[in-house]
């Protein structure tokens, strides 16, 4: 059986040291147990999807969670897995706690923001891929997070927010054709349970959307796998 692997990232370390000795130790407890409930939910419907877990890291702003996923799996699956963590702390407050309903609510907003790495932003990815293609909806949800993150800022003047976002922003944006090459490549070498279809007069691989198998017109209509065996086969 293979062990979770939880990191806690060093400005976790600092905020609950902080904490512990500003005069606020109580209060840690409350934004444990609003943060448990919300990765609980993550998790929760992983397991109940059957998708692994590869590692969760902490931070200040909540836990960031890889997991080993097909980005052609079920958007219904990817958004519930996307919201669990916040489905989960709506139980919350039916705990009469004054405490534990700020931090719950602060969580809530912070995290429904769609903005990198939040889960804001892998709702609105889930949402768009209904409509858009992936290649659309990926280029979208970054331009939202990085318009939503200014927002922020501009209302909250929250420095170390914008600059952890930020990174992840950066680092997404470098990994744009890495995650669409792998989007690709999924459709390629396996072969997912697609009931509809799309048809494509040009040959445009970045038309290709979750959930239908795309046919490009090619002197007659093609399957998408024969464009893409092209594309990844050097053999052919």
């Amino acid at each position: 059986m293979n062990t979770l692997k939880i990191k806690i990232n060093y400005l976790t370390y600092l905020v609950i040291v902080l904490f512990l000795f500003s005069g606020f130790k109580n209060n840690l407890k409350y934004i444990l147990l609003v943060f448990t409930v919300h990765e609980l939910g993550h998790i929760f419907f992983c397991k109940l999807f059957k998708v692994k877990i590869i590692s969760v890291e902490v931070y200040p702003f909540g836990g960031v969670i890889k997991l080993n996923n097909f980005i052609n799996s079920s958007l219904i699956m990817q958004f519930l897995i996307s919201s669990g963590g916040l489905i989960f702390q709506l139980f919350l407050f039916f705990i009469k706690n004054s405490f534990i309903n700020s931090y719950n609510m602060y969580f809530l907003l912070i995290n429904i923001i769609p903005v990198i790495p939040l889960d804001g932003s892998k709702i609105l990815l889930n949402i768009l891929c209904c409509f858009f293609s992936y290649y659309k909806s990926l280029i979208i949800t970054n331009f939202i997070s990085i318009f939503s993150l200014i927002i922020v800022l501009f209302f909250t003047r929250n420095i170390t927010f914008f600059i952890f976002s930020l990174v992840f922003i950066i680092r997404d944006l470098r990994n744009f054709l890495y995650y669409f090459n792998k989007f690709l490549l999924e459709r390629y070498l396996y072969d997912f349970n697609y009931k509809k279809s799309k048809n494509y007069k040009k040959l445009d691989l970045k038309k290709l959307k979750i959930g239908k198998l795309g046919y490009f017109y090619e002197n007659k209509w093609k399957n998408e796998k024969f464009f893409l065996a092209k594309k990844f086969d050097k053999n052919l």
